[in-house]
């Protein structure tokens, strides 16, 4: 990963391998999806009794009922 922030210019606005590198994609997924609490609906969204939604995050099945 050094050699990944080595390229990076503070005063450039993304490094150009962020785009390209399977190694930095995988961080970013874990950093940002596997880390936090993420919003994927609302209340309204699931309302009434046997209402529901699924949801696919990252090949992940998510599935959200009432």
């Amino acid at each position: 990963m050094s050699e990944i922030f080595s390229s990076y210019d503070v005063g450039e606005s993304f490094f150009p391998d962020a785009y390209a590198s399977e190694r930095w994609c995988e961080r970013e997924k874990a950093r940002l999806f596997k880390e936090k609490w993420l919003m994927v609906g609302r209340e309204e969204d699931v309302r009434n009794d046997g209402d529901f939604f699924c949801l696919d995050i990252l090949g992940e099945s998510i599935f959200i009922a009432t």
